[in-house]
């Protein structure tokens, strides 16, 4: 049962409307911070220590929602202890040491390796050396190399996918399948594999994600953690008869989840074409009224093409473009991620892979 308290779970939600400049995203933080603060007083004035987290949700596609969570991240370590959980393949930084070093490594040694990373700083570098991101790739580096260089934890809370397998779980990652359902699975369609983009997969994910932050803020004594997602993770989707099969339920959604976990969920909706509120279920809908819905911030998409060409270079620089005009207008102090910067960063993910891996080894366990 919701608890009817009018300051954490308002009858409405206050709407942001960015309309009036869709570039700036000053209105945005201003409302996301005013709510935090509110919520985060009036905890302390009645003498709860219940942890908050903001689930910002993103349309991937979209800078504008990426820049929105850097915009906020450095608004908020201004006052609080923050923690980053990000919407990334838990075992990354092991993936990386991987490729970089040219060695299959086991799941114990993977572990070591994310437990090694105790700010989630080696796994950025990995990123930063030699990954793209598909979708809004400029933006994403931005905000990889913002968390590289401030003072906030990073960690990767996602499942383990199956290398070679395209969205698939990977079962045999032992912390993905400490997250898995017990009872036996079985698809027509994919046979025992979970696909991580349908029901299952999704609310599987989401359970994880809103474990690692919530274990994340408690080892970093975090008051708040801003969770990071795409927008379909936050407060589910409902789809209408006869495809409501396909829809994500909002009591598996990562809202509902941390409130399940014992933490205190402020979502952020950004309506967009794409995915408006009006595809919520009845309980999604009612959970918003806890957080921020945000209207009329740009809506352009970037993403990468699938094969390296001037095409590509000039869809970056239309992306680096519209996000210096965001940053122009939203008189924000972010810096884009450099050519410079990024040989700096291999230099130091280079020198550092093989020590880390070194050391990880030494405190794993043999694996038969």
């Amino acid at each position: 049962m919701r608890n009817l308290d009018p300051v954490l779970h308002p009858a409405q939600p206050l709407t942001v409307d960015c309309s009036a400049n869709p570039y700036d995203l000053r209105p945005a933080v201003a409302g996301i911070v005013a709510r935090v603060e509110q919520v985060s007083n009036h905890l302390r004035s009645i003498g709860s220590h219940q942890k908050i987290v903001v689930i910002m949700g993103e349309a991937h596609p979209m800078p504008s929602h990426i820049l929105l969570q850097a915009a906020v991240l450095k608004a908020l370590q201004e006052k609080h202890r923050l923690v980053f959980g990000y919407e990334e393949q838990h075992d990354f930084l092991g993936r990386a040491v991987e490729i970089f070093l040219d060695e299959d490594l086991s799941y114990a040694e993977k572990a070591a390796l994310r437990d090694l990373d105790h700010d989630g700083k080696k796994s950025i570098m990995g990123f930063l050396s030699f990954f793209k991101a598909p979708l809004s790739p400029v933006a994403t580096n931005l905000i990889k190399s913002f968390m590289l260089n401030s003072t906030i934890p990073y960690v990767a809370t996602d499942a383990a996918g199956v290398r070679g397998k395209a969205y698939i779980l990977d079962r045999n990652d032992p912390l993905t399948k400490s997250f898995i359902p017990k009872q036996a699975w079985y698809s027509p369609l994919l046979g025992r594999d979970i696909s991580m983009i349908l029901q299952r997969g999704l609310a599987i994910r989401n359970k994880m994600m809103a474990h690692l932050t919530a274990d994340f803020m408690k080892a970093h004594d975090a008051d708040i953690g801003v969770q990071h997602c795409g927008k379909v993770h936050v407060l589910g989707r409902d789809y209408p008869f006869p495809f409501n099969f396909l829809s994500d339920k909002y009591e598996n959604s990562l809202h509902a989840v941390f409130s399940q976990a014992g933490l205190l969920p402020i979502p952020v909706f950004l309506e967009c074409k794409a995915f408006r509120s009006s595809k919520l279920s009845r309980e999604g809908l009612n959970a918003l009224n806890d957080g921020i819905p945000i209207i009329g911030l740009a809506e352009d998409k970037f993403k990468l093409r699938r094969k390296v060409s001037l095409k590509q270079a000039l869809d970056e620089c239309d992306e680096r473009t519209f996000i210096k005009k965001m940053l122009i207008e939203s008189k924000l102090d972010l810096e884009l991620f450099s050519p410079t910067q990024q040989l700096n960063v291999w230099k130091l993910f280079g020198k550092g892979a093989p020590l880390w891996l070194a050391k990880a080894r030494a405190c794993s366990p043999t694996e038969m």
